[in-house]
């Protein structure tokens, strides 16, 4: 696991390019991507010490995605982004494995502490 490496995975371009620059200022090198499914189709994906994902409410419905997203939690630190109150796609990200969950509303402080929190997680 590369430890500085965090992965931004959105769909929402002007989210994408805000946490880019967050992390970017933090200090960590930054990966984009405009959906998980892109990234993991990827020839070669790097490896990377988290991987946020920014998703929509009821992204996670299709067994699909859920599947992908199970493949992803498998080999990375997985930090999911919801929209406020959105339970079901709390949960389902959770049940596959996500490490973290939490609500955009958090703020961009918030998102950069937890992402900082898993970076250090020992691993």
């Amino acid at each position: 696991m590369h430890r500085d490496k965090i992965v931004i995975i959105s769909e929402r371009s002007e989210e994408r390019a805000s946490l880019e620059a967050l992390v970017s200022q933090a200090g960590l090198a930054v990966e984009t991507a405009d959906s998980f499914e892109l990234w993991l189709d990827t020839p070669e994906v790097a490896p990377a010490s988290c991987v946020v994902l920014d998703l929509d409410s009821g992204a996670l419905g299709e067994s699909e995605r859920l599947t992908r997203l199970a493949t992803i939690c498998t080999s990375h630190r997985v930090l999911v982004l919801t929209e406020t109150g959105d339970v079901s796609t709390a949960v389902q990200a959770v049940r596959q494995g996500a490490s973290q969950v939490m609500q955009r509303s958090a703020g961009h402080r918030g998102i950069l502490r937890q992402i900082l929190q898993l970076v250090d997680m020992p691993g």
